[in-house]
């Protein structure tokens, strides 16, 4: 009964949403190659053959003290044409870092697995499906349960057959002399890209299910695309400020490869794939427990289950705390003399406590109006 009324109520748009995936996945992984022989036909032709022996200038290699070194035509076309995923020794002791000529989708695919995962069920608790779901002889329980494999299974399948077409697309269409990522590294990294994709969606399900005030819920979601857009700054200072402290100097990657946003030959740690993997079941449990405590007399405020308010509300404020003073680079300011250690402690002062009172309007807005009407009918009674 639960699967038919899920059919009928997302299966067009969840076949839509699963076709996008698949096309964005396959979509890129066409235009790589597709960029790849376009590039190759132009380092074939007389033109550029042409514009190598006439203007030497553009295609200087290194410096010996003034004197240039000149690249060859070879050299020039391999440097610029070879795929690989691991730092390759030049013969004068450098080395030539990754070159992955791949375009990724990442920007488009992670916003769409949160919101997607999110309005799955935000959308339901505000245009009331969830009050006719509750009428059901079923468990609440149940109810998440089914809904939540009728929607994540095929969108994991598309997830899988969208990887995997990216990969193959690229792996099989350019030449293997210059495609020199193996595929075991290829289908390590899609893995890691799956999983992390899987962790996204199951926020967004988690917040989905955890927010209930339309205009406040939908303002958290914009916040934390906006928080997002900033996310290398924080991953690089973070990473700058974990090597000053445990190693004295920067320039140590201490969390280095914890996931892929793109199937591109970089493998993680299969440690971090298993504890990414591990986070998005317990989030997906998480949903379910909140989903479960749902009561319809709370419809309208930022959380659907208020018994959650304080760890929210700690969690919410000492997180975003944390991740603006790293994206702003204000932890690493400690290491170094040019900075003023006095302002960069009023600095992390006043984030907290604009975090703090920010989280505490969002979560306690019906403890607020309790507190002021009760100040309201206090003063009134003693101006009586």
């Amino acid at each position: 009964m639960l699967k038919q009324i899920y059919r009928q109520r997302y299966g067009k748009l969840l076949l839509g949403f699963c076709l996008v995936l698949v096309l964005i996945y396959a979509g890129l992984g066409w235009n790589t190659q597709r960029s790849w022989h376009n590039q190759k036909t132009y380092f074939d032709s007389e033109t550029f053959k042409k514009d190598f022996q006439e203007h030497p200038d553009y295609y200087i290699k290194d410096y010996q003290g003034e004197k240039p070194i000149y690249y060859s035509i070879d050299e020039y076309t391999d440097e610029n044409l070879l795929i690989f995923n691991k730092p390759v020794p030049e013969s004068d002791g450098d080395y030539r870092y990754p070159s992955n000529f791949a375009d990724t989708g990442a920007s488009f695919i992670l916003p769409l697995l949160l919101v997607f995962g999110f309005l799955s069920f935000f959308i339901d608790q505000k245009t009331n499906f969830n009050r006719f779901l509750f009428s059901l002889p079923f468990k609440k329980r149940q109810i998440f349960r089914q809904k939540a494999v009728f929607l994540l299974a095929p969108v994991s399948f598309a997830l899988i057959i969208g990887i995997l077409s990216n990969i193959c697309i690229r792996y099989l269409m350019i030449p293997s002399e210059y495609f020199q990522i193996p595929l075991s590294d290829l289908f390590a990294s899609g893995v890691g890209t799956f999983v992390g994709n899987l962790a996204v969606t199951a926020i967004g399900c988690f917040l989905g299910v955890l927010l209930g005030n339309l205009f406040f819920g939908l303002l958290s979601i914009v916040l934390i695309f906006f928080l997002l857009s900033g996310f290398y700054s924080f991953y690089y200072n973070l990473q700058e400020y974990l090597s000053f402290l445990f190693y004295g100097k920067g320039g140590h990657l201490v969390l280095n490869n914890l996931w892929n946003d793109w199937p591109n030959g970089l493998p993680v740690n299969w440690w971090a794939v298993l504890v990414t993997l591990l986070l998005s079941f317990v989030l997906i449990a998480a949903a379910q427990e909140v989903f479960a405590r749902i009561s319809l007399e709370n419809d309208g405020d930022y959380l659907t289950v208020p018994a959650f308010r304080l760890p929210v509300f700690l969690a919410m404020a000492i997180g975003t705390w944390f991740y603006l003073i790293n994206m702003n680079w204000m932890l690493v300011q400690f290491y170094y003399d040019d900075f003023s250690q006095r302002r960069t402690i009023l600095s992390i002062c006043i984030y907290l406590v604009v975090c703090l009172v920010v989280s505490f309007l969002l979560v306690y807005p019906k403890a607020i109006k309790k507190w002021w009407h009760a100040r309201h009918f206090l003063n009134d009674r003693s101006s009586n």
